[in-house]
């Protein structure tokens, strides 16, 4: 499964045509089959009255799309209404299955697909509207980028980049970037695709390193997209490509024969610095699990300026480091390492005694201040976030534990319910408890929806055969719950939120009558306790433990 290409498309500017697009979408996945991911670059709203009334329709679940879609941010005043405001999260779903990525940031998947982004237009006067850059979001980009990155998007072209290419083309000076030529120069991703010029043109390769004095990198394919409007050009782009982590370097590395030289001034590269003034460090965005090397530089530039408070447990709650607003929102936190962690298996931190099985890639303990003897975490063993994080084959293992406890609990005349929180929470934490079966399936979930609607949580119900990972974003804050039967409520968090929600709708008198139980720092067990129980767990679950049969 590691070794799958993706299938991904890229479409120019919509410009409110959004019909238009998702129906070339649908037809040519009819033909072609399923793809992972659509891109947009370029405008992707469109300011009349009608395409407003239509987008109101996607915004409502009105009207679907037909897979995954990513945006960038607005290229003029006109649009910028119909964005997330100031305090909006980047990673914002602006609408069922439409993402707003942001500004300028990077997108990593759980397949591995790392995606930089760059919105709007270069200032030429210094001062940056929403709908511009400047060299200070360049440098941030830059600092927030890899040497291993596989799709670089930008409304705008960047400048010189036809320079040495066989196909030279006339283009409009205000849709030309010299910020993102240095980003591009910088990043040298594998992909570049870009749109706002109004017709199509795919350059030839250009190579990122100096020939005979390095060695071979990945060649950057620049591809300016015409718009859905557009009478001729292509706008709708189709490829496959396997991420950058999961490639050989000889795959990567290959020099195609029409490869030319570099467009930029590669020798500048690694002392290059914009002119970004004070600003660089301001513009940095994360909603995204950016792994080891990327926290480190998310900490060094937010962490350590917002300053340090006193380290707390995050059993269940909380963060160790006192989060920025954003961290707030997003449950990430840069300062969190997997030694730090209280629940990477391999940190200092974490009580052992209450684990109670280990595969390869995840583990199940008892929970702290458990709702009954039989209240298990299920928390990858490496440090991932939130479901949507976890690579394949954790994902896999945890679909096998569920199975089996909901095997366990039927057993015993119970029904298994698992819920997770991705807010403020630093590793994955799938609860699963049971609930006895004197309590119908849609008794739960009235239960639940009940307790969401009187808290104003829109707690809404997805289709069964759905991932978390189709209809969240990476990094994005929510609630989930999954019933025996199958069914799922998902919460998209946009305020706050009741940390304790799943163990207070469980706890209630209606299902578990334990509401003493609601909060686990007011029903913790001493270490003995907390050993018996654990242990005699572990017998009971035995028959269906499946690491113990492979």
């Amino acid at each position: 499964m590691e070794d799958k290409q993706l299938r991904i498309l890229v479409s120019g500017d919509v410009c409110g045509e959004y019909d238009v697009m998702f129906q070339r979408v649908r037809s040519v996945m009819k033909k072609n089959g399923d793809f992972n991911i659509l891109l947009c670059v370029g405008s992707f709203f469109g300011d009349s009255e009608a395409s407003r009334e239509v987008w109101r329709e996607y915004k409502e679940g009105r009207r679907a799309v037909p897979l995954p879609t990513y945006i960038l941010g607005p290229n003029d005043a006109s649009t910028v209404d119909l964005f997330p405001g100031a305090d909006g999260t980047d990673g914002e779903e602006v609408a069922p299955g439409i993402t707003y990525l942001g500004h300028h940031g990077v997108l990593r998947t759980p397949t591995g697909l790392v995606v930089a982004y760059l919105s709007g237009h270069e200032t030429r006067n210094g001062k940056a509207e929403a709908w511009q850059h400047t060299a200070a979001h360049g440098n941030a980009l830059r600092e927030m980028g890899s040497k291993e990155m596989d799709i670089l998007l930008s409304s705008t072209w960047p400048e010189g980049v036809c320079k040495y290419s066989p196909e030279p083309v006339s283009l409009h000076r205000t849709a030309e970037s010299s910020v993102l030529a240095n980003v591009c120069r910088y990043l040298q991703p594998r992909y570049h695709f870009a749109g706002l010029q109004g017709f199509f043109h795919e350059r030839v390769p250009f190579r990122n390193h100096e020939v005979l004095r390095e060695r071979p990198k990945p060649v950057t394919r620049f591809i300016g997209l015409a718009g859905a409007t557009a009478k001729k050009g292509r706008w709708l782009y189709a490829f496959s490509m396997t991420p950058w982590s999961r490639s050989p370097a000889v795959d990567l590395n290959k020099q195609p024969p029409d490869v030319t030289e570099n467009p930029w001034n590669l020798s500048k590269v690694a002392k290059a610095t914009l002119d970004c003034g004070e600003e660089t460090h301001e513009a940095l965005q994360f909603f995204f699990d950016l792994g080891n090397r990327g926290k480190e530089r998310g900490h060094q530039a937010r962490g350590h300026r917002r300053g340090q408070g006193e380290r707390r447990s995050v059993m269940d709650e909380g963060l160790p480091l006192v989060p920025s607003k954003h961290q707030r929102t997003t449950g990430f936190s840069p300062a969190v390492t997997p030694d730090s962690c209280w629940f990477c298996l391999a940190s200092p931190n974490v009580e052992k005694h209450l684990v109670v099985s280990i595969a390869e890639h995840m583990y199940m303990a008892l929970a702290k201040g458990p709702l009954t003897p039989e209240h298990m975490l299920l928390s990858p063993i490496s440090h991932h976030p939130s479901s949507p994080t976890l690579p394949p084959p954790a994902l896999a293992e945890a679909h096998k534990f569920i199975r089996s406890l909901k095997l366990f609990h039927e057993s015993r005349g119970a029904r298994a319910v698992v819920f997770e929180r991705n807010y403020r929470s630093v590793h994955l934490q799938l609860q699963v408890v049971g609930v006895p079966s004197r309590c119908s399936t849609e008794d739960i979930k009235e239960a639940f929806e009940k307790d969401a609607k009187f808290r104003g949580l829109d707690l809404q119900e997805i289709p069964e055969s759905s991932d978390l990972s189709q209809v969240v974003p990476v990094g994005a804050p929510y609630f989930y719950v999954e019933l025996d039967s199958g069914q799922k409520l998902l919460h998209r968090i946009r305020n706050k939120f009741p940390l304790h929600f799943g163990r207070e709708v469980l706890a209630h008198k209606c299902l578990l009558n334990v509401t003493e139980r609601s909060d686990w720092r007011a029903c913790q067990d001493g270490r003995e306790t907390e050993e018996m129980q654990a242990a005699a767990f572990r017998k009971m679950f035995s028959p269906f433990d499946f690491t113990l049969t492979n």
